[in-house]
């Protein structure tokens, strides 16, 4: 069951949320002024406003669909074509966003982002499931332009030059079921992508970890690409060394 775009609703959802949150200052400095005027009805005023911020909030809330609030719960966001950002909640593990992610688009796209065997396999390794321990914001960039039918060193340093380095895959296969979950495609189109710790397509019925050495890292292949995550910014006191 494919459905409509949701940035609509998001966006409304986001933006309550920081009229919340504004509503919520605001009612604290009040309070306090208040208090330290005496003025008791100023003060039930300031708890007033941040009662009916509080209610918009939650009736907007409450008219996201299961996929809209994973979407908002993620902060999954469309940064260009192909290329999609999230947030890993801390305590959230791959493996659970991964589950819920594959549950979502089976309800809203008919479509499996991951094969299942695949699923449950990766959902079983270590790197899957450790749970990150603050939140964890990813971006991936699913084909980066350029990369495509090159060796794995000459992948590496088109990326450099594009301000990207090589992910790994466990981000890639998340980055791309949030892309999925989102839109109802992949962005991996049916290219075999090359991480850092191993290859992946997806399939039409849905991602695959490709095995091992089926394509050769240091010979081009038709249709072999490449993911990229940003490169980390250097701080601005490297900078400043740099350039003495």
């Amino acid at each position: 069951m494919k459905q409509a775009d949701p940035s609509v609703m998001i966006a409304a959802y986001r933006a309550a949320a920081e009229r919340l949150g504004e509503a919520r200052e605001v009612a604290i400095e009040k309070r306090a002024a208040a208090e330290s005027a005496g003025d008791i009805v100023a003060g039930q005023q300031s708890l007033e406003e941040l009662r009916l911020a509080l209610k918009e909030f939650k009736e907007i809330r409450n008219k996201l669909d299961s996929r809209e609030l994973f979407l908002v719960q993620f902060n999954v966001q469309e940064v260009a074509y192909g290329r999609v950002s999230l947030v890993l909640q801390r305590g959230t593990s791959r493996a659970d966003f991964l589950d819920a992610a594959q549950s979502i688009a089976a309800e809203y796209h008919n479509k499996a982002i991951i094969q299942s065997t695949q699923l449950k396999k990766w959902c079983e390794e270590d790197r899957f499931k450790e749970s990150v321990k603050e939140p964890l914001s990813i971006e991936i960039q699913g084909i980066v332009q350029g990369s495509v039918s090159k060796s794995f060193d000459d992948q590496k340093r088109h990326l450099a030059k594009e301000g990207f380095v090589v992910p790994s895959m466990r981000d890639v296969v998340v980055a791309h079921a949030a892309h999925f979950v989102a839109t109802g495609r992949s962005m991996l189109s049916d290219l075999v992508i090359r991480t850092s710790d191993g290859d992946v397509r997806h399939y039409p019925f849905g991602l695959e970890e490709e095995k091992k050495n089926m394509w050769s890292v240091d010979r081009p292949f038709t249709f072999v690409a490449a993911a990229g995550t940003p490169s980390p910014r250097p701080s601005l006191l490297a900078r400043i060394f740099k350039k003495r």
